[in-house]
């Protein structure tokens, strides 16, 4: 299973890639079927390759032949069954059997870099693979660690993901549609945090856009810890899939956004003030605002801290989030 949430099932999320015991290869989306094939295979041992590139997936089958993973000769050179979205497929990958004992012998995953030909790639044959180098944040200020007083991102370039380091589930830069994606569990926890380091008086500013039933996303903002999720800590703002309000987990709220055509919420929060006096702004245009004042009596620990984005039980869009530096009475720094 592709292009669907964690722990959904292919019927309701996502695409399934499937062969069966009488020789069907099937291409299905949501429980629709898509593309089939009957193919000359055995299916108590087979070998069974799924290509996933620029919108087209292909499915590859071939008999098992011992030792072939070292470098298997006389391999199927063409797809036995393909099929163009016309789209940017990604999202969770998943295992699925039903009504059948399945055991998969070897298991593996290759990312294709941007260009490259798969069909010049040797099938069936392990590769060594590049693991890239997740950053930790550091619990130091952001602006002074990067340089200047504003960082921003319009996910027009997947490399941007680097700035970003997930703590949980899964999450990936569309570029095509100039979005970030985090696919959004029913357990709440899907986040990550921007790894600039931390931040104090500063204005955020980003287009979120979510779906699903019961789901909601947003920010989870002055985090003691990069990992920390909504339960351990941090001021979570959020909305309701296709809804024009957002939340403030620690009690209230503001609405009346207004939606633009794709359906995004554009949202600004401004934290800002000394240690005592605190204060925090949501702005969602249209004099729709309200703000939150942090009291002598909150914990120091979340006056500043780490900046995350999270999901739940949703696939969860953010377009054009830009973070930029405040003085403590609200005026942008120089």
């Amino acid at each position: 299973g592709i292009d669907g949430l964690a722990g959904a099932t292919p019927d309701k999320e996502g695409i399934l890639v499937s062969a069966d015991s009488t020789g069907k290869i099937t291409i299905a989306e949501k429980g629709k079927t898509l593309a089939f094939v009957k193919a000359d295979y055995d299916y108590q041992s087979f070998f069974f390759i799924v290509v996933v590139q620029n919108g087209k997936v292909c499915v590859y089958v071939d008999k098992y032949v011992e030792g072939a993973e070292k470098g298997m000769k006389n391999y199927s050179e063409k797809p036995a069954l393909e099929y163009d979205f016309g789209r940017s497929v990604g999202g969770s990958l998943q295992i699925y059997a039903s009504y059948a004992k399945v055991t998969l012998a070897r298991l593996g995953l290759y990312g294709l870099k941007a260009g490259e030909d798969y069909t010049k790639n040797t099938l069936y044959t392990e590769r060594a693979i590049e693991s890239p180098v997740i950053k930790t944040p550091a619990k130091t200020d952001a602006f002074e660690n990067a340089g200047k007083h504003e960082l921003s991102w319009d996910f027009s370039d997947k490399k941007q993901m680097e700035d970003f380091t997930v703590y949980e589930g899964a999450w990936y830069v569309d570029p095509e549609n100039r979005r970030l994606v985090g696919l959004g569990t029913g357990d709440w926890t899907t986040g990550l945090t921007i790894n600039a380091g931390i931040f104090d008086n500063y204005e955020l500013t980003y287009k979120i856009y979510s779906h699903g039933s019961g789901s909601w996303a947003g920010s989870l903002l002055n985090k003691n810890a990069w990992k920390d999720n909504h339960d351990d800590g941090g001021y979570l703002f959020y909305t309701n899939g296709g809804g024009n309000m957002v939340y403030f987990a620690q009690g209230g709220g503001v609405s009346g956004a207004q939606l633009d055509e794709d359906g995004y919420m554009t949202v600004k929060i401004r934290v800002y003030g000394t240690d005592d006096n605190k204060r925090i702004t949501v702005d969602l245009g249209g004099g729709k605002k309200t703000t939150y004042v942090i009291g002598k009596d909150t914990a120091t620990d979340m006056r500043s801290g780490f900046v995350s984005f999270v999901a739940g039980n949703c696939v969860a869009y953010f377009r054009d989030i830009s973070i930029r530096e405040l003085n403590v009475d609200g005026g942008y720094a120089e």
